[in-house]
């Protein structure tokens, strides 16, 4: 087996174990997403500015490294 094939086998491997080791699988439950977003919501409605602000530094920091996703 090639180095990268191995290295890639080890991410793989320690990936999924993390994830059931420090129990990950709550981050990803539709229930866990949607109370975040009405956290977000309600922090928007108090914050509108600051949300904003921080929205457009982001996307001008994501824009100008030209950045996927």
């Amino acid at each position: 087996m090639s180095p990268k094939k191995l290295l890639t086998l080890v991410l793989l491997v320690a990936g999924v174990t993390a994830f059931f080791a420090f129990d990950l699988g709550h981050y990803a439950s539709l229930a866990y997403i949607k109370q975040r977003q009405g956290d977000f919501a309600t922090y928007y409605a108090q914050r509108p500015a600051l949300v904003s602000a921080i929205y457009f530094a982001m996307y001008v920091a994501v824009t100008g490294l030209s950045l996927p996703g």
